[in-house]
């Protein structure tokens, strides 16, 4: 799941930011983040505070959107 989590960022041109913000709020790796357990269906939600002046709620309600509708899709293709 962390490689299909990492090119879902990668494609959206959105990993360095997600890494970068992970880092600032959280303190945290990519990788130590990805082997939080249970993470997979709140992985955007869940990763830091979206208000922050970098990024708007907006911004990264539409990725998490996204993420959501790829793995619903591979749940009812499955």
């Amino acid at each position: 799941m962390k490689a299909k989590f990492k090119k879902f960022l990668t494609d959206n041109r959105i990993y360095r930011k997600f890494v970068r913000n992970l880092k600032d709020q959280k303190n945290m790796s990519f990788d130590e983040y990805c082997g939080i357990n249970g993470i997979w269906d709140e992985a955007i939600i869940d990763a830091f505070t979206w208000g922050s002046p970098r990024d708007s709620f907006d911004y990264w309600s539409t990725f998490n959107k996204k993420w959501e509708k790829l793995l619903e899709n591979e749940q009812n293709t499955s």
